[in-house]
């Protein structure tokens, strides 16, 4: 698995654990209603990933949305692969306590496979709290995590925005988290809260400030590739006008994750766009020692590219 793919499954991890807690609480809750609608959202959830191109977590969140509405462990488990049967029996596990003889009741229709310890099943949101992940790991991870914020907040569902506050409550105050993504998931953790963070905006390192200037714009209904080349190009025009060469320095950084990221998906344009930004800021910047075949004046066929560079060489 690539860091890029580590950081992607980390967010989809944190996503699971945070549905995965209020699935708990609307079964224990003993409120039909809510339940039946909860698991209502659960079918709109497992319908987007799948469409999304992640079936394993569609069909975990369709299993247990037949969990929820009463079906059979062994029923509701059929056809997923682990970890998610695992963490659906975790779920049953909290659902159903054990009976006096001491056998949890949904082992009777699952061939009497063995408990699994619910903290070692379920998937755990630890891309910030363990190792640091590479570089354009870190800045998938962050995207997918804000994304994620972003549309539990535009859909207002308080429930499940609660449970992965509870989430990102415990990760932020692991041993030995990287302080600076600890700062940003305690400031998610706020805005989850209806807190006003914009006073601590300004402290933020990046790439979680320009994580949080994205979540501003998702929440604004902005499509993410145009705000991602907003952003770029605000960037740039900062580093171009400024005698910041620690700036400069990051923001290669940034292109060069981009650029990387932009092969691995097969976006060769975006590719190219990050690598002419990175030669204009080194034209820029010393003149001659700028690569005389790089190409002055690229064109690109995506018309958000060629507005985007419209705007950079303008200056």
């Amino acid at each position: 698995m690539t860091g890029s793919e580590a950081a992607s499954a980390e967010a989809v991890a944190a996503t699971l654990n945070a549905i995965c807690s209020a699935a708990v609480g609307a079964g224990r809750s003993g409120d039909r209603a809510a339940l039946a609608a909860f698991c209502e959202r659960l079918d709109r959830r497992a319908d987007a990933f799948r469409t999304g191109d992640q079936a394993p977590v569609a069909d975990f969140l369709a299993a247990l949305s037949r969990l929820l509405r009463g079906a059979p462990l062994g029923d509701a488990i059929a056809g997923l692969v682990e970890p998610y049967r695992q963490g659906l029996r975790a779920v049953a596990a909290d659902l159903a306590p054990p009976p006096a003889d001491g056998r949890l009741a949904w082992q009777n229709g699952d061939r009497g496979e063995p408990v699994i310890p619910v903290d070692a099943a379920r998937p755990v949101m630890d891309a910030a709290g363990h190792s640091a992940p590479e570089a354009a790991a870190t800045e998938d991870w962050v995207a997918a995590l804000t994304a994620h914020v972003a549309a539990l907040l535009k859909a207002r569902d308080r429930e499940t925005a609660r449970a992965l506050a509870t989430e990102l409550e415990r990760t932020a105050g692991r041993p030995g988290i990287d302080p600076d993504a600890a700062a940003y998931l305690a400031l998610l953790l706020d805005v989850l809260r209806g807190q006003d963070v914009r006073h601590r905006i300004l402290r933020l390192v990046e790439p979680y400030r320009s994580a949080y200037g994205s979540l501003q714009l998702l929440m604004r209904g902005a499509d993410p590739r145009a705000a991602l080349l907003d952003r770029l190009v605000h960037n740039a025009e900062l580093v171009l006008t400024s005698d910041n060469p620690a700036a400069g320095e990051a923001l290669a950084k940034v292109l060069d994750a981009l650029r990387a990221e932009a092969l691995r998906s097969s976006e060769p344009e975006l590719a190219r766009f990050a690598e002419s930004i990175r030669r204009l800021l080194e034209a820029r910047a010393d003149p001659n020692a700028a690569d005389a075949s790089a190409d002055a004046t690229p064109s690109f066929q995506d018309a958000a590219l060629a507005e985007a560079w419209r705007r950079l060489s303008a200056r």
